[in-house]
């Protein structure tokens, strides 16, 4: 009867270890999984819960970044649960939640083949999951097969089960080269002023005279500047303070008073900044320094980036829930999220 019991008890744990979603019905949209150089990985994932709270299963030694519903952060509790990491949700009902979240053990490397292992629940033929691998990445092979659209940096798939357990192995291509500055280039031009002195010194002789001349002669049409004049100028100056400033400057005033304070000294969390990609946070970066809030010609402006890259960055910002744009007639408002600051 005892062994009866443990038989019992066996075949209930197994059956609770392999649920994918328990609690209320959660319908897991997609999984974007983003891998470094190093094998530093950030994950996101969408998730619709259909009751008060519910639990799903994530990859194991998930660190939680960020529980979001409807943007703002949602209470939860997590739990390791063998190979997968167990978050619970509450006062999740009806709305749609993002779950943000890195790790450090999910990958591996042998000589210069690296794997990646990953346990997470799925949605039958609903999640869909995106890998983002590094530039210049070969993929070697992935199991369980099944359903695939190859993309560039990346692949798409398309789980057909409820549980998603991954292995993929991929190989770096580590022959970028960095062309170094061309050598000589100082030689060369210390070179060609030795060569030209005599034309340069020339040259710059003529000009400094054409400028004396030129300066002479502006200055016998405009006249000395006599003591009276020099007073009356100075007294003009002292009245334009007394007074206080003068229409234009007025109106410049009033047109930097309107245009939206920015983020000035507020910190953004660390664990924010690491999971973001150097253009990532160059972006987010140039929004912080920024006296007022900017728009997104404003940020394409001063960072030198495409403006498809740029669009790129910015929908993957919103999407992640990092920035809000903000369209006003012609322009597009950019501004950090909230919650990403200390």
């Amino acid at each position: 009867m005892h062994k009866k019991v443990q038989a019992i008890l066996l075949v209930l744990f197994m059956v609770a270890a392999s649920a994918v979603v328990s609690g209320d019905a959660a319908t897991i949209k997609s999984i974007t999984v983003s891998i470094d150089r190093s094998g530093y990985v950030t994950g996101s994932e969408v998730i619709s819960f259909d009751g008060d709270n519910g639990t799903v299963l994530l990859p194991a030694g998930s660190q939680i970044v960020s529980v979001l519903s409807s943007g703002i952060q949602a209470p939860y509790s997590t739990e390791e649960r063998g190979n997968a990491t167990a978050l619970t949700v509450l006062q999740a009902e009806g709305k749609s939640v993002v779950v943000n979240y890195t790790s450090k053990v999910l990958t591996s490397k042998h000589g210069s083949e690296w794997t990646l292992k990953m346990y997470s629940a799925t949605t039958k033929y609903n999640t869909i999951v995106k890998l983002d691998l590094p530039e210049k990445t070969d993929i070697i092979s992935w199991e369980p097969t099944t359903l695939f659209t190859p993309m560039e940096h990346g692949i798409w798939l398309y789980p057909e089960t409820e549980e998603f357990d991954l292995e993929l192995k991929y190989r770096l291509n580590d022959d970028i080269i960095i062309k170094p500055p061309e050598p000589g280039l100082l030689e060369k031009f210390l070179l060609y002023v030795k060569e030209n002195a005599g034309v340069i010194v020339i040259t710059f002789l003529a000009t400094f005279v054409l400028a004396g001349i030129w300066y002479t002669i502006n200055k016998r049409r405009k006249g000395y500047v006599t003591k009276d004049a020099l007073s009356e100028m100075i007294d003009e100056k002292i009245s334009e303070k007394t007074k206080g400033p003068t229409q234009p400057e007025k109106e410049k005033e009033d047109s930097a008073a309107e245009k939206p304070e920015g983020t000035g000294s507020k910190k953004v969390k660390e664990s924010v900044m690491n999971v973001l990609e150097d253009n990532e946070r160059l972006v987010v970066e140039m929004i912080i320094n920024a006296r007022y809030d900017v728009t997104q010609s404003d940020i394409s402006n001063e960072t030198g980036l495409p403006k498809a890259t740029l669009s790129d960055i910015m929908s993957r910002l919103e999407r992640r829930n990092v920035i809000e744009r903000e369209i006003d007639g012609r322009r597009k408002w950019v501004r950090l999220k909230n919650w990403v600051f200390e």
